[in-house]
């Protein structure tokens, strides 16, 4: 045993993947822990997947970004028909990415994984692919200040047996702001920034775009008909600005074996308990991946599905309680104390209101949450293409 720093970051690549992390802590590791091949990525049918290859490393060498070596390997699916599927090196990053286009998958042949690198091969466990059930997406309130669930609930499933599956989902959200000002303070326009007007509010409306890391599973263990029914995948906070006018979710639902829903089990309490106190050992993670080698181990686990099942819901603000956490009081420039507009602009306020009559300039500031979307890193021009009209 030796003592290795290592971030959460990099614990989390151990505990498969390094997602998401950052606090960091001592471990005491085994001294063949660093250097393990870390494998992403699941076989799907009829589709273009991506296998995530990586190495683990210790904290120092997260931090020396010269020490990286890429994994230049050969990455293929395998049918126990002999049909080959090849990937395709893309090199991102600081793992390699491996594209692969698959066609029809047959349900009754065995597919896998293989992965040749450094003179070795890593194999997965062969499986025949896993078929998909469709499913169902609602929301719910139960009052006031309740989050809103994000529910599924699944069809049944043909053979009867317990049920597994894993979901991930994308966001988008509208952004509406209180106020509509067709007046700007720039900060970078001139010397000592300019008011800018337009002939309609710029940033009024905007929207976000953010895809989930998180661990979405579930079984259908002390469920009825061995279907899953309003089943609360995440939720939103009520005060939490995605429902704060218009909000949309794909989520994506892929049918998985008991063995992988161990595996994300493990993951799911590594990253939610992993405090320094805990020390997961990489020998101890779930994994249907092997090498020829046998002093050699690897961390992740491989799928085969005939499909994935994908569904979007949409939830306007009036089929929820919003309450928006920050104010809106506009204040008169004279409030400002002879503060010029710069030094306005950077306590974090623009312009709410603005009027020049005969001269006689009137200006009001507001929180700037409260008149440019870009305050919540929204995008004025990025509608969605399936968004609704307004």
């Amino acid at each position: 045993m030796k003592q290795l720093k290592y971030s959460l970051a990099l614990l989390c690549c151990l505990s498969l993947l390094m997602h998401g992390c950052v606090e960091e802590f001592n471990a005491q590791l085994p001294d063949g822990d660093t250097d393990l091949l870390v494998v992403d990525g699941n076989i799907i049918s009829d589709s273009t997947v991506i296998f995530s290859l990586s190495r683990s490393v210790s904290f120092d060498d997260v931090l020396a970004t010269d020490v990286y070596d890429h994994i230049d390997a050969e990455v293929n699916v395998v049918g126990s028909d002999g049909s080959i599927y090849k990937g395709k090196n893309l090199g991102l990053g600081r793992a390699d990415d491996y594209r692969v286009t698959i066609g029809k998958l047959n349900p009754q042949v065995l597919y896998h994984l293989e992965i040749k690198w450094n003179g070795d091969t890593y194999t997965s466990a062969p499986q025949q692919p896993l078929e998909t059930e469709e499913f169902a997406l609602n929301f719910k309130q139960i009052d006031e200040t309740s989050p809103v669930q994000v529910q599924a609930t699944t069809n049944p499933a043909t053979d009867g047996n317990t049920s597994y599956y894993i979901w991930d989902y994308e966001e988008d959200w509208e952004i509406r702001t209180t106020f509509r000002s067709k007046v700007v303070f720039d900060p970078d326009e001139g010397r000592n920034g300019a008011i800018i007007k337009y002939r309609e509010a710029p940033y009024d409306q905007g929207w976000i775009h953010k895809t989930s890391n998180s661990i979405l599973i579930s079984s259908t263990d002390n469920f009825q008909d061995n279907r899953l029914k309003d089943k609360t995948i995440y939720h939103i906070d009520y005060t939490d600005n995605r429902i704060s006018h218009l909000y949309s979710t794909l989520v994506t639902q892929r049918k998985i074996t008991k063995g992988e829903y161990e595996y994300y089990q493990c993951k799911e309490r590594y990253t939610n308990n992993m405090s320094g106190l805990f020390t997961p050992q990489p020998s101890e993670l779930p994994t249907n991946i092997t090498c020829d080698n046998k002093n050699k181990r690897v961390i992740g686990y491989v799928g085969v599905n005939m499909n994935v099942v994908k569904q979007r819901l949409f939830i306007p603000t009036t089929e929820v309680y919003y309450e928006q956490d920050y104010k809106c009081v506009p204040r008169n420039h004279e409030s400002f104390e002879g503060a010029d507009y710069k030094e306005i602009y950077d306590q974090d306020y623009q312009i709410s209101n603005y009027s020049d009559l005969l001269g006689a300039i009137i200006i009001q500031w507001v929180n700037t949450k409260c008149v440019d979307c870009r305050a919540f890193d929204a995008n004025p021009d990025a509608k969605p293409d399936f968004w609704p009209n307004n």
